[in-house]
């Protein structure tokens, strides 16, 4: 008898022999294509790779966990990288509700349906999809896709009032210093400062996770260097789509990665279940904190915390100018 793993193999093994049959079609027009592939073509591509990863998920009775896996695994394929792979999949189901993005992936559905039931030559010709799609009339804009960050000096209300508002602004400037030089260093953009934290964004979340461990690291080498100005921050961080408006950045997202800093301890790095599976090389150093009700979403959100290890003590460290600037 075959055990219920080894039918799943199976499904997954067919689902890939098709996939390739689509790669193979979407090159041959892209090298018969005059126009060149820029940013928004690319989109709308993945949008019609939704749509047959869709057909494919319904045939062989994949989750949604598996055909969102097999979507990310295409573009992968195709050169999306896997952090952008990974995010576009996580919003497949939002870009579904989009009446402007529903062409696209319902040729795509359409065009894996015809595949299956050996009709490929009932396809309308690719190319002549991606011009309406790329035409002035039928534009839309792009989502922006990033990574947020919020930090947050713990306690900071009680801090100014054991310590005096000079000494916090002390305190306020050494966590911006900080947290700037990690986000030179790792290309994130500072988006506003909060009063006692600060909120950026960055192009992945693996630089994301970088530059949140370097802020903690150095936060507790100048807590060990300078005691009586010793603080510690919680940050939260979150990966998708958001809406930019003069300068700033607004939508569901922003929010979630906002209230998971809420959530977050002191000196704690929490983040996402979206950002957890984008970057499965932090997935040993992650510890499953559990599934939150965070305030003004509707499903709760599954929460890691990225575990990390302080900075040796030797070498000089020097923060004598950080509380006079």
């Amino acid at each position: 008898m075959v055990d219920d793993e080894a039918l799943a193999d199976q499904a997954m093994a067919k689902v890939l022999v098709h996939l390739k049959v689509i790669i193979a079609e979407v090159t041959i027009a892209l090298q018969t294509r005059e126009k060149a592939v820029d940013t928004f073509t690319k989109f709308g591509l993945n949008l019609f790779f939704a749509g047959a990863c869709s057909k494919l998920s319904r045939t062989f009775s994949l989750s949604a966990k598996e055909g969102q896996s097999i979507l990310a695994r295409l573009m992968e394929l195709t050169g999306a990288s896997k952090e952008m792979a990974q995010a576009f999949a996580d919003n497949t189901n939002e870009y579904g509700e989009r009446t402007q993005y529903r062409d696209m992936i319902d040729a795509g559905d359409v065009a894996m349906a015809n595949h299956l039931e050996d009709k490929a030559g009932d396809n309308q010709n690719l190319n002549e999809m991606l011009d309406k799609w790329c035409s002035p009339q039928t534009a839309v804009e792009l989502p922006t896709v990033r990574t947020f960050m919020f930090t947050d000096i713990v306690d900071s209300t009680a801090l100014t009032e054991e310590l005096g508002d000079r000494t916090m602004q002390k305190i306020i400037r050494a966590h911006n210093k900080i947290v700037r030089d990690a986000l030179k260093k790792f290309t994130g953009i500072e988006v506003k400062h909060t009063g006692d934290g600060i909120m950026a964004t960055y192009n992945s979340p693996r630089s994301a996770i970088e530059a949140c461990v370097q802020m903690q690291q150095q936060i507790d080498l100048y807590n060990r260097k300078k005691p009586e100005l010793s603080f510690d921050i919680r940050i939260g961080l979150h990966t998708g789509e958001a809406v930019v408006e003069e300068n700033d950045y607004f939508g569901a997202t922003v929010q979630t990665a906002a209230r998971i800093c809420a959530e977050a301890g002191s000196a704690e790095i929490w983040i996402s279940n979206e950002i957890w599976r984008a970057v499965p090389r932090f997935a040993d150093d992650c510890k499953y904190c559990g599934e939150f009700a965070l305030k003004g979403l509707k499903e709760e959100k599954v929460l890691y915390s990225v575990m990390w290890e302080p900075l040796p003590t030797k070498g000089k460290v020097d923060y004598q100018d950080l509380g006079a600037k």
